[in-house]
């Protein structure tokens, strides 16, 4: 159980005098026995999620890799995801449908609001910013009775909030996501911890994967105990 990991830590925190350490709960907690599998991230320079390569697939395969390092629950390899590829049209895949392919109950989707890697404002100086939306699809096994009553209450539900001027809400096929697990993480690199304000010397190539490490961090700490950070350095 990964999460006894955290005792050493804690261990280690009472021997340096910090006695107040506190753990930050996941904004969701994914039962041990459970799978979950991570999709590529949308990147705003491309039309699909599954077209966003490579900055896309880089920070869902960093955000497995964390994952599967540290959380209770399992993770399925990002290869598995690739491997989806041989699909006849894999845009056309549902959350539902990649659950299935890769034998996951929870889907981690996640959308890039920002991506930028400088400041246009900032001449001398150079950081990364990103701003990403994670959302939590979880995988409701029904049977095609179930299925086709849950999409009229979908479909009837659709109806009322247009006739009361309400947006619509999409219908998840296969399962639902989940209100509570969504949250929106915002990541610097180099962190201002680090260099406030930035770094002269860094490459394009540098900023980008710096930044897409701090994201995967950021992203994948939503959804286990971690210790809480007084001072964020990501």
């Amino acid at each position: 159980m990964k999460r006894n990991l955290l005792a050493p830590i804690l261990f280690a925190l009472t021997l340096a005098g910090c006695t107040g350490a506190e753990i930050q709960d996941p904004v969701y907690e994914i039962p041990e026995d459970e799978f979950l599998v991570v999709m590529p991230f949308k990147d705003p320079d491309f039309p699909d999620r599954w077209d966003s390569n490579p900055r896309g697939h880089d920070a869902a395969r960093l955000t497995t890799e964390v994952l599967q390092r540290e959380a209770d629950f399992g993770v399925r390899p990002y290869e598995d995801v690739l491997g989806l590829y041989l699909a006849e049209d894999v845009t056309k895949l549902s959350p539902r449908d990649v659950a299935a392919l890769c034998k996951a109950d929870y889907v981690l989707l996640c959308d890039f609001e920002r991506l930028e890697l400088r400041d246009p404002k900032n001449i001398n100086m150079i950081q990364g910013t990103a701003r990403v939306k994670a959302r939590l699809f979880q995988v409701q096994r029904r049977t095609r009775e179930e299925e086709e009553k849950e999409r009229r209450r979908a479909e009837e539900q659709r109806q009322a909030r247009e006739a009361a001027g309400m947006a619509p809400l999409d219908y998840d096929r296969g399962g639902r996501f989940i209100a509570k697990a969504e949250a929106v993480v915002e990541a610097r690199f180099p962190s201002d911890f680090m260099h406030p304000g930035g770094d002269i010397f860094l490459d394009p190539d540098q900023v980008q994967e710096g930044l897409l490490r701090a994201v995967a961090r950021k992203v994948a700490k939503l959804y286990y105990p971690h210790p809480k950070e007084k001072i964020e350095t990501d």
